[in-house]
């Protein structure tokens, strides 16, 4: 009776074990910053924006679960490099690092220049930025959208540089209001976003924009399984992107969506 007691608790200890491998192997571990509108962190926890939403969405249609996990984005690099997390929720596609990304992008973005409302200053060259003062983030590389950009905000003296910061955006428009800045280069899509949310539309304004965009990916972990999910993912956004179940995510964030994936 015993012998038979201890054998049935062995067999189900290694069948909730497998259960639950199975279960882990279904489900993909995703880093994810705040980043809005792409990456949108609310104060309850819930995660959403245009990457957590079209994520959820393309895995599900592959038959896999998303756990999505908040960590600094240098953390998120470093976890999916090395294995430990499957994927970074928004990667672009110059970034110098071992991960392999997505084969469409999410989303394009776009480099904007953003002054004072009241700034009649409107960029035309980097010759025009040398009576302003310029707020770079150091770690930021604008080189995939203009060389000699990145370039000026190394070497110039009209240029204030500031450690990477927390509250990114908020702080950028803050130095702006404040006139300890005079010029910014960001995502058009992210300031716009958040001048709107923090209802300041009224304050900044956007002064022209650098030439080109630079792709936003998903980027997967470059070992057997971060290549399985990749192959998952590619497949399956191409078909919703072709058959346009995935528009609706694109309008509620009211993003512009990618061209389809050509089959």
């Amino acid at each position: 009776m015993l012998f038979r007691l201890i054998t049935m608790c062995f067999f189900w200890t290694v069948l909730t074990f497998c259960h639950n491998a199975i279960a882990d192997e279904k489900t993909v571990q995703v880093g994810v910053l705040h980043y809005p509108p792409y990456i949108i962190v609310k104060d309850d926890g819930i995660i959403t924006g245009l990457n957590p939403e079209i994520i959820r969405t393309v895995f599900t249609h592959a038959g896999f679960k998303v756990k999505f996990k908040v960590l600094p984005f240098a953390r998120s690099i470093k976890l999916t490099e090395t294995g430990k997390i499957d994927a970074v929720g928004a990667l672009d596609d110059h970034s110098p690092v071992e991960i392999s990304l997505s084969r469409l992008p999410i989303a394009n973005q776009i480099g904007g220049f953003f002054v004072r409302s009241d700034n009649n200053w409107q960029y035309s060259g980097i010759p025009s930025l040398d009576k302003q003062k310029v707020l770079y983030v150091r770690g930021y590389d604008y080189t995939a959208l203009d060389p000699d950009y990145q370039n000026y905000v190394e070497t110039s003296p009209n240029v204030s540089r500031w450690n990477p910061i927390n509250n990114h955006i908020e702080t950028v428009i803050r130095l702006l209001k404040n006139g300890r800045v005079d010029v910014t280069l960001e995502d058009v899509t992210v300031m716009k976003y958040m001048l709107s949310e923090t209802k300041q539309t009224d304050v900044l304004k956007e002064a022209g924009r650098l030439k080109g965009t630079i792709g936003l990916h998903i980027g997967f972990a470059k070992n057997k399984r971060g290549n399985k999910l990749l192959e998952a993912f590619n497949q399956s956004h191409s078909e919703l992107m072709a058959s346009g179940k995935i528009n609706p995510v694109f309008k509620k964030f009211n993003i512009p969506q990618i061209a389809p994936a050509k089959q």
